[in-house]
């Protein structure tokens, strides 16, 4: 039995339980292993391994990483390199700086020119003078204006 196991249980009784402290880990941790001694269980020390394989595949390629030999090996179309750590690293920093350079890189946007367009409006009417026109408000005294309008429109006419 592996102690990685055993730790796995003891983790599970202890969620059970409620308790997650120190002691209630060590107490339980110890029963087990007394158990499967008197069980004629043997346990194997827990190797804890940081080894990992990582592998990433494109559409033509892949990369691959293996933590055991410390190899990084590219992929393309049946060719394939391998680098070791320092040159992966080396690799690795190429690809920020290229990446960094085409992102912060300016992109000039082309200028587009408006055609020339006749004016609608001339700003030299009447010489530049504003002229007020006035206007008459129709049928003021009939029914057909509200009493609100009546007011506003005699606020409107000199006296």
């Amino acid at each position: 039995m592996k102690m990685g196991d055993i730790q796995k249980a003891v983790a599970e009784e202890c969620r059970y339980l409620g308790d997650a402290s120190k002691d209630t880990i060590n107490t339980t941790t110890r029963s087990y292993l007394k158990q499967l001694k008197k069980d004629n269980y043997t346990v194997t020390d827990h190797k804890q391994t940081l080894d990992m394989k990582i592998k990433r595949t494109l559409k033509y390629g892949s990369f691959s990483w293996d933590d055991e030999t410390k190899k990084f090996t590219v992929e393309h179309r049946g060719q394939s390199i391998e680098l070791n750590k320092i040159y992966a690293f080396a690799f690795l920093r190429f690809a920020f700086s290229i990446a960094q350079r085409n992102w912060f890189r300016k992109i000039a946007k082309p200028k587009i020119e408006m055609p020339e367009v006749e004016e609608i409006c001339d700003k030299n009417i009447r010489d530049g003078k504003f002229e007020q026109e006035q206007y008459e408000l129709p049928n003021i005294d009939g029914e057909a204006i509200s009493r609100d309008a009546k007011f506003f429109a005699d606020s409107l006419l000199k006296k």
